[in-house]
């Protein structure tokens, strides 16, 4: 939470900021935006934050910004019984509202791409494109070197 990242007290001395399915629980703009400063904060200049994160895949284009979605993950025991289910809730915003909110928050060289899964992958898991619903985006960001003053 933000409230964790705002008591480190190691400003400037991380070479990279990596992150796994975090930036889908930014709720608002105003949180991302949040979000991406403490990153800033936290990154040596000239390094950079990666980000991997769910975007769902919509027959009917790109999902609205601030769409939220709900997620249902079986938590199944070893007998492979069904528990409970795990429930999320992910954000998705567009291409432009990330890189507005890490361009706000000082950042630089921002990209967005998607990930693919290899052939390899997709024949081992039995998978084919037309049957996936989600797929995986990359998020990076550098912090630039003449940062080393700025107040974030």
């Amino acid at each position: 939470t933000q409230s964790q990242l705002d008591c480190l007290p190691f400003e400037n001395q991380y070479d990279c900021v990596f992150s796994g399915f975090v930036l889908g629980h930014a709720s608002t703009m105003d949180m991302l935006e949040s979000w991406f400063h403490a990153i800033a904060k936290y990154l040596k200049p000239g390094c950079e934050t990666w980000h991997l994160f769910p975007t769902p895949l919509s027959k009917y284009g790109n999902v609205p910004n601030g769409c939220c979605e709900r997620v249902l993950l079986p938590l199944v025991t070893e007998e492979g019984e069904s528990r409970h289910d795990i429930e999320l809730f992910d954000f998705h915003w567009n291409t432009d509202a990330y890189q507005q909110c890490a361009e706000r928050a000082g950042l630089v060289d921002f990209s967005f791409t998607y990930g693919e899964i290899s052939e390899e992958g997709m024949k081992t898991h039995g998978l084919r494109y037309e049957d996936l619903h989600v797929r995986v985006a990359i998020i990076r960001a550098v912090k630039p070197i003449s940062d080393v003053n700025r107040p974030i």
